[in-house]
C-alpha cells in the first residue's frame, strides 16, 4: 500500500495504480512474494482492468457480473455472484473499487497479502 499510495491518503487512485503498474520492477517492491504469487496478482489486476470498461477504477454491477464469471472460470472463487457482491462492496455504494476487489481476493485466500 505504501509503495503505490504516493500521496499517503490511504487509498490507491487509478492514476497511482497506473504509475506503479507501468514500472518494470513493480512486484519486487512488494516483497515476500513468490513468482506464482506475482503471476496470480498480475492476472487479478488484468481481470479488473479488462472489465473496468469505463476506466474509472471501479466496476459497476454489470461489469462485475462479467468479471465474476471469469474469476470462477479461473478458480479465483467459487462463490455465487450475489455472495461475492454482498461481501465485496464494502462501502455499499453499488460499485466495486479496485481496493475492495484486491482486499476481497486476499481475504478469501485467492491472493497472498
Amino acid at each position: 500500500m505504501t509503495v503505490i499510495d504516493r500521496n499517503g491518503d490511504g487509498t490507491i487512485s487509478y492514476n497511482e495504480f497506473l504509475a506503479w503498474w507501468r514500472t518494470q520492477d513493480r512486484f519486487s517492491k512488494i516483497g515476500g512474494r513468490t513468482a506464482e504469487d506475482d503471476e496470480r496478482l498480475s492476472r487479478a489486476v488484468q481481470y479488473f482492468q479488462y472489465f473496468d470498461k469505463d476506466r474509472t477504477g471501479e466496476i459497476d454491477g454489470n461489469e462485475f457480473k462479467a468479471l465474476h464469471a471469469d474469476l470462477v472460470k479461473n478458480s479465483f472463487t467459487k462463490l455465487s455472484l450475489k455472495d461475492c457482491l454482498a461481501v465485496l462492496d464494502e462501502d455499499g455504494d453499488g460499485h466495486v473499487s479496485f481496493n475492495e476487489y484486491i482486499n476481497w481476493l486476499i481475504r478469501i485466500g485467492s491472493l497472498r497479502g
